[in-house]
């Protein structure tokens, strides 16, 4: 049986990484196994295992995509622009809003919040606050 040449294990990797993150933002990570990634995609399980030894290792790539994705969302010019840049997305952009619903699975809050105090420029105190403002509006408005 012939190599698969590179080009073609990486589109391979690339649509079962694609595949992942959409089943994560339509479906819940309850829903995230090789099983449902492999139909979806259709691979075969064991070509997502040729590719993912682990589903560790797919959460690591998963994580990436989805810290990609956020940061390029946000504004952290200031904590109220980086505020803002959240309220309009959150109030806007319905993957986001999944984003921010299941990242949980990936991120604890400490890493998530401690990660958005390193990269919001400006005081502190005031970063902290806009960050507790945030991630409430989500919690609030997620309940609705």
């Amino acid at each position: 049986m012939p190599r698969v040449s590179q080009a073609v294990a990486r589109q391979t990797r690339q649509k079962i990484i694609d595949t992942a993150y959409e089943l994560l933002l339509e479906e819940g990570i309850e829903q995230l196994t090789f099983t449902n990634i492999a139909k979806k995609a259709g691979i075969s399980r064991s070509g997502i295992n040729a590719h993912f030894k682990r589903k560790d290792d797919l959460f690591n790539e998963l994580k990436s995509k989805i810290v990609d994705r956020l940061v390029s969302t946000f504004n952290f010019n200031s904590p109220q622009e980086f505020y803002e840049s959240w309220i309009t997305n959150f109030n806007s952009d319905a993957e986001f809003r999944r984003i921010i619903v299941g990242a949980g699975a990936f991120f604890s809050m400490d890493d998530g919040i401690n990660g958005l105090k390193d990269a919001i420029k400006g005081n502190p105190v005031e970063v902290d606050m806009y960050i507790k403002m945030a991630v409430g509006h989500s919690v609030i408005n997620t309940m609705k």
